[in-house]
């Protein structure tokens, strides 16, 4: 069953980002050049190209298995990973990481079946966190909480090779997040 929606989702997605974003894109561009409003041009494009994007992050966010919430609700799909993962002062486990608008999850992935399904095993809020990077072992991100009686979290890229594009990749992705949240938070407070 899984494989059947993986390959409706894979065509569809091919279809939208080859046929509708070019001519959109190209009526767009016609427009501003004779001086006319494009904005709801350019909207219906931006919106086309995250299409394909979005049905690609649901492969992903529907496999996703015991999440007490309702995974469509999460969002954007920022970045994912595999990481060994450390609970506080627990030995590093093999986990897959989701990155989300300000979530981090933390799942276990069963790549026996196709396509993959991923167990839920916690979310961490971001906004509850400063990330560093270890001083020792700088290719570790450290999760330490702001707030009393959260665990802490480090995560190793599980990649050697690609560890140190991991590290910074995930950690400057962390950093907008929670700067944005933050800019949300203080528009909400100062309306």
């Amino acid at each position: 069953m899984f494989a059947k929606e993986s390959h409706t989702i894979k065509t569809s997605s091919s279809l939208l980002s080859n046929s509708n974003s070019g001519a959109i894109e190209e009526f767009v561009k016609y427009t501003a050049r004779a001086n006319q409003n494009s904005k709801s041009m350019q909207k219906a494009l931006e919106l086309t190209m995250a299409i394909p994007q979005r049905v690609h992050d649901l492969v992903y966010t529907n496999n996703i298995q015991h999440y007490p919430g309702d995974t469509n609700k999460l969002g954007r799909l920022i970045r994912h990973d595999s990481f060994e993962v450390a609970e506080g002062d627990e030995s590093p486990k093999q986990r897959y990481v989701f990155l989300f608008k300000n979530k981090l999850m933390i799942t276990e992935k069963n790549a026996s079946t196709e396509p993959a399904t991923y167990t839920h095993l916690a979310t961490i809020r971001l906004d509850k966190y400063t990330v560093t990077t270890h001083v020792l072992h700088e290719d570790t991100i450290l999760l330490k909480p702001n707030e009393p009686g959260l665990p802490s979290f480090s995560l190793k890229p599980k990649d050697i090779a690609r560890s140190e594009y991991v590290r910074k990749a995930w950690v400057k992705d962390i950093n907008e997040e929670q700067e944005a949240y933050g800019m949300l938070l203080y528009r909400i407070t100062t309306v």
